[in-house]
Protein backbone atom coordinates (compact mmCIF):
# COMPACT_ATOMS: atom_id res chain seq x y z
CA UNK A 1 0.00 0.00 0.00
CA UNK A 2 1.40 3.46 -0.96
CA UNK A 3 1.90 6.07 1.47
CA UNK A 4 -1.64 8.16 -0.53
CA UNK A 5 -3.62 5.27 0.17
CA UNK A 6 -2.31 4.96 4.06
CA UNK A 7 -3.44 8.90 4.19
CA UNK A 8 -6.58 8.38 2.68
CA UNK A 9 -7.62 5.47 5.00
CA UNK A 10 -6.43 7.45 8.53
CA UNK A 11 -8.73 10.35 7.37
CA UNK A 12 -11.94 7.81 6.81
CA UNK A 13 -13.61 8.96 9.36
CA UNK A 14 -13.02 12.81 8.66
CA UNK A 15 -13.92 12.94 5.07
CA UNK A 16 -15.36 11.04 2.15
CA UNK A 17 -14.33 10.05 -0.99
CA UNK A 18 -16.43 10.74 -4.54
CA UNK A 19 -15.70 9.16 -7.55
CA UNK A 20 -13.37 11.81 -9.57
CA UNK A 21 -11.07 11.63 -6.69
CA UNK A 22 -11.67 15.04 -4.90
CA UNK A 23 -11.90 14.50 -1.09
CA UNK A 24 -14.47 16.91 0.10
CA UNK A 25 -15.20 18.03 4.00
CA UNK A 26 -17.41 16.19 6.41
CA UNK A 27 -21.08 16.98 5.66
CA UNK A 28 -22.63 19.28 8.02
CA UNK A 29 -25.18 18.38 10.24
CA UNK A 30 -28.00 18.74 8.21
CA UNK A 31 -26.51 16.56 5.41
CA UNK A 32 -26.04 13.56 8.05
CA UNK A 33 -29.51 13.73 8.86
CA UNK A 34 -31.09 13.94 4.79
CA UNK A 35 -28.83 10.82 4.81
CA UNK A 36 -31.83 8.81 7.18
CA UNK A 37 -34.78 11.70 6.30
CA UNK A 38 -36.01 13.77 3.39
CA UNK A 39 -35.26 17.27 2.91
CA UNK A 40 -38.31 18.50 3.60
CA UNK A 41 -38.14 16.27 7.30
CA UNK A 42 -35.20 17.56 7.97
CA UNK A 43 -36.22 21.04 7.27
CA UNK A 44 -39.73 20.57 9.90
CA UNK A 45 -37.74 19.22 12.47
CA UNK A 46 -35.10 21.71 12.82
CA UNK A 47 -37.36 24.88 12.58
CA UNK A 48 -37.49 27.10 15.68
CA UNK A 49 -41.02 26.54 17.92
CA UNK A 50 -43.15 29.80 16.40
CA UNK A 51 -43.63 32.25 19.06
CA UNK A 52 -47.48 31.57 18.66
CA UNK A 53 -47.32 28.22 20.42
CA UNK A 54 -45.24 28.51 23.18
CA UNK A 55 -46.77 28.61 26.30
CA UNK A 56 -45.72 30.02 29.85
CA UNK A 57 -46.41 28.07 33.17
CA UNK A 58 -45.03 29.02 36.67
CA UNK A 59 -43.21 25.53 38.54
CA UNK A 60 -41.44 25.23 41.45
CA UNK A 61 -39.06 27.61 43.14
CA UNK A 62 -40.70 30.40 41.16
CA UNK A 63 -39.08 29.11 38.04
CA UNK A 64 -40.95 29.85 34.72
CA UNK A 65 -41.21 27.22 31.62
CA UNK A 66 -41.83 27.50 27.92
CA UNK A 67 -43.63 24.64 26.82
CA UNK A 68 -46.04 23.63 23.53
CA UNK A 69 -49.12 21.93 23.99
CA UNK A 70 -50.16 18.35 23.04
CA UNK A 71 -51.66 18.86 19.76
CA UNK A 72 -49.08 21.02 18.80
CA UNK A 73 -46.53 18.57 19.35
CA UNK A 74 -49.10 15.73 17.86
CA UNK A 75 -49.38 18.10 14.11
CA UNK A 76 -45.44 18.38 13.97
CA UNK A 77 -45.11 14.58 14.23
CA UNK A 78 -48.13 14.48 11.35
CA UNK A 79 -46.80 16.71 8.82
CA UNK A 80 -43.20 14.99 9.43
CA UNK A 81 -43.54 10.89 9.02
CA UNK A 82 -47.19 11.40 7.79
CA UNK A 83 -48.49 9.04 9.81
CA UNK A 84 -46.25 6.31 10.07
CA UNK A 85 -44.99 6.99 13.92
CA UNK A 86 -46.22 5.19 17.09
CA UNK A 87 -46.29 6.31 20.53
CA UNK A 88 -47.17 3.40 23.51
CA UNK A 89 -46.87 3.60 27.28
CA UNK A 90 -44.88 0.38 28.60
CA UNK A 91 -44.40 0.93 32.37
CA UNK A 92 -46.28 3.37 34.41
CA UNK A 93 -46.23 4.28 38.18
CA UNK A 94 -48.28 6.00 41.17
CA UNK A 95 -46.71 7.54 43.51
CA UNK A 96 -48.57 9.32 46.44
CA UNK A 97 -48.99 12.30 44.51
CA UNK A 98 -47.27 11.85 41.13
CA UNK A 99 -48.13 9.65 38.57
CA UNK A 100 -45.19 8.47 36.15
CA UNK A 101 -45.03 6.71 32.94
CA UNK A 102 -42.27 5.46 31.04
CA UNK A 103 -43.12 5.83 26.69
CA UNK A 104 -41.23 5.19 23.45
CA UNK A 105 -41.92 7.06 19.98
CA UNK A 106 -41.11 5.45 17.31
CA UNK A 107 -41.08 6.72 13.71
CA UNK A 108 -40.28 5.03 10.43
CA UNK A 109 -38.27 6.82 8.30
CA UNK A 110 -39.01 6.72 3.58
CA UNK A 111 -35.60 4.30 3.18
CA UNK A 112 -37.73 2.08 6.18
CA UNK A 113 -35.24 2.61 8.86
CA UNK A 114 -36.83 3.19 12.50
CA UNK A 115 -36.05 5.10 14.87
CA UNK A 116 -37.08 5.04 18.47
CA UNK A 117 -36.63 7.49 21.11
CA UNK A 118 -37.71 6.50 24.99
CA UNK A 119 -38.51 9.72 27.67
CA UNK A 120 -40.85 9.54 31.34
CA UNK A 121 -43.18 11.76 31.49
CA UNK A 122 -45.22 12.82 34.82
CA UNK A 123 -48.20 14.63 36.27
CA UNK A 124 -49.24 15.65 39.57
CA UNK A 125 -52.28 13.91 40.71
CA UNK A 126 -55.55 16.18 41.34
CA UNK A 127 -57.78 15.78 44.08
CA UNK A 128 -61.46 17.03 45.13
CA UNK A 129 -60.88 20.31 47.50
CA UNK A 130 -63.92 20.14 49.12
CA UNK A 131 -67.47 17.99 49.62
CA UNK A 132 -67.45 14.39 50.63
CA UNK A 133 -65.14 13.46 48.41
CA UNK A 134 -62.46 15.76 49.70
CA UNK A 135 -58.49 14.79 49.19
CA UNK A 136 -59.42 12.10 46.90
CA UNK A 137 -58.33 11.86 43.17
CA UNK A 138 -60.34 13.54 40.45
CA UNK A 139 -59.44 10.73 38.00
CA UNK A 140 -56.47 8.91 37.81
CA UNK A 141 -57.22 8.49 34.19
CA UNK A 142 -56.88 12.01 33.12
CA UNK A 143 -53.59 12.28 35.28
CA UNK A 144 -51.69 9.39 33.05
CA UNK A 145 -53.44 10.64 30.34
CA UNK A 146 -51.13 14.36 31.12
CA UNK A 147 -48.55 12.22 32.12
CA UNK A 148 -48.19 10.28 28.72
CA UNK A 149 -48.71 13.60 26.96
CA UNK A 150 -45.25 14.87 28.61
CA UNK A 151 -43.64 12.04 28.05
CA UNK A 152 -44.55 12.22 24.18
CA UNK A 153 -43.49 15.99 24.12
CA UNK A 154 -40.28 14.99 25.57
CA UNK A 155 -39.41 12.00 22.96
CA UNK A 156 -40.28 14.52 20.39
CA UNK A 157 -37.89 16.99 21.27
CA UNK A 158 -35.10 14.20 20.81
CA UNK A 159 -36.12 14.20 17.21
CA UNK A 160 -35.61 18.10 17.15
CA UNK A 161 -39.85 19.35 17.56
CA UNK A 162 -39.46 22.02 20.63
CA UNK A 163 -35.66 21.60 21.16
CA UNK A 164 -34.99 25.08 21.10
CA UNK A 165 -37.39 25.07 24.52
CA UNK A 166 -35.36 23.55 27.03
CA UNK A 167 -32.85 26.18 26.64
CA UNK A 168 -35.34 28.67 28.22
CA UNK A 169 -35.46 26.73 31.29
CA UNK A 170 -33.21 28.54 33.20
CA UNK A 171 -34.63 31.43 35.03
CA UNK A 172 -31.70 33.97 33.39
CA UNK A 173 -33.45 32.99 29.55
CA UNK A 174 -37.09 32.82 30.86
CA UNK A 175 -38.69 35.66 28.54
CA UNK A 176 -41.47 36.92 30.61
CA UNK A 177 -44.81 38.49 29.88
CA UNK A 178 -44.44 42.47 29.85
CA UNK A 179 -45.84 43.79 33.08
CA UNK A 180 -49.64 45.04 32.89
CA UNK A 181 -49.97 48.60 33.40
CA UNK A 182 -51.56 49.28 36.79
CA UNK A 183 -55.34 50.06 36.61
CA UNK A 184 -56.30 53.76 37.72
CA UNK A 185 -57.79 54.08 40.79
CA UNK A 186 -61.76 53.76 40.57
CA UNK A 187 -64.27 55.91 42.41
CA UNK A 188 -65.97 53.36 45.25
CA UNK A 189 -69.17 52.10 44.00
CA UNK A 190 -72.43 53.41 45.31
CA UNK A 191 -74.01 51.16 47.69
CA UNK A 192 -77.26 50.08 46.86
CA UNK A 193 -80.01 47.90 49.01
CA UNK A 194 -81.17 45.16 46.83
CA UNK A 195 -83.40 43.67 49.47
CA UNK A 196 -86.43 44.58 47.59
CA UNK A 197 -84.99 43.70 44.34
CA UNK A 198 -84.69 40.22 45.88
CA UNK A 199 -88.03 39.64 47.25
CA UNK A 200 -89.45 40.88 43.48
CA UNK A 201 -87.46 37.65 42.22
CA UNK A 202 -89.53 34.64 40.87
CA UNK A 203 -89.55 32.03 44.05
CA UNK A 204 -88.03 29.57 41.53
CA UNK A 205 -84.43 31.14 42.89
CA UNK A 206 -85.18 30.54 46.40
CA UNK A 207 -83.51 27.99 48.40
CA UNK A 208 -85.63 24.40 48.69
CA UNK A 209 -87.98 23.77 51.68
CA UNK A 210 -87.44 21.24 54.50
CA UNK A 211 -90.10 19.01 52.85
CA UNK A 212 -88.64 18.89 49.74
CA UNK A 213 -85.26 17.68 51.24
CA UNK A 214 -87.19 14.94 52.98
CA UNK A 215 -88.98 14.06 50.06
CA UNK A 216 -85.72 13.97 48.11
CA UNK A 217 -84.10 11.47 50.67
CA UNK A 218 -87.22 9.22 50.86
CA UNK A 219 -87.04 8.96 47.14
CA UNK A 220 -83.10 8.67 46.83
CA UNK A 221 -83.78 5.29 49.05
CA UNK A 222 -86.22 4.39 46.61
CA UNK A 223 -84.67 4.45 43.96
CA UNK A 224 -81.04 2.98 45.56
CA UNK A 225 -78.80 5.79 45.87
CA UNK A 226 -77.74 7.51 48.98
CA UNK A 227 -77.48 11.10 49.89
CA UNK A 228 -73.79 11.16 49.74
CA UNK A 229 -74.00 10.02 46.01
CA UNK A 230 -76.61 12.15 45.26
CA UNK A 231 -75.01 15.69 46.38
CA UNK A 232 -72.13 14.49 44.60
CA UNK A 233 -73.89 14.10 41.17
CA UNK A 234 -75.76 17.33 41.69
CA UNK A 235 -72.51 19.29 42.76
CA UNK A 236 -73.24 20.20 46.69
CA UNK A 237 -72.51 19.66 49.65
CA UNK A 238 -75.86 19.06 51.22
CA UNK A 239 -79.22 19.19 49.29
CA UNK A 240 -80.21 22.26 51.56
CA UNK A 241 -78.33 24.15 48.64
CA UNK A 242 -80.97 23.36 46.08
CA UNK A 243 -83.19 26.06 44.57
CA UNK A 244 -86.71 25.09 44.91
CA UNK A 245 -87.02 24.60 41.17
CA UNK A 246 -84.37 22.32 41.02
CA UNK A 247 -85.34 20.11 44.21
CA UNK A 248 -88.60 19.31 42.57
CA UNK A 249 -87.28 18.37 39.24
CA UNK A 250 -84.68 15.81 41.36
CA UNK A 251 -87.66 14.33 42.78
CA UNK A 252 -89.21 13.54 39.46
CA UNK A 253 -86.15 12.36 38.35
CA UNK A 254 -86.18 9.99 41.07
CA UNK A 255 -89.67 8.79 41.53
CA UNK A 256 -88.79 8.34 37.93
CA UNK A 257 -86.11 6.04 38.26
CA UNK A 258 -87.65 4.36 41.36
CA UNK A 259 -90.64 3.45 39.08
CA UNK A 260 -92.45 4.20 42.17
CA UNK A 261 -96.44 6.42 41.46
CA UNK A 262 -95.63 10.38 41.75
CA UNK A 263 -96.58 11.55 45.98
CA UNK A 264 -98.29 14.96 45.77
CA UNK A 265 -95.67 17.87 44.71
CA UNK A 266 -93.83 19.19 47.33
CA UNK A 267 -94.47 22.67 48.07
Amino acid sequence: MSKDDIDIVSQRELARLEPSGIVQAVPDRNDLLVQTLTEAQVDFLLQRTPKQEIKMRQGRGGMHFAYVEHGYVTERLNLVFGFNWDFDIFDKQMLEDEVIVEARLTVRTPGGQTIVKTQFGGAEIKRHASGPRSGRPLSIADDYKAAGSDALKKCASLLGIGLDLYGRDRPDEVEMPPEKPQAQKRERPRVVDSAPAIRQLDVSNSLCTTRQVEEITRAALQAGRTVEELCDSLGVLDLSELTEARAQRVIARLHTLAGAPRHSEAS
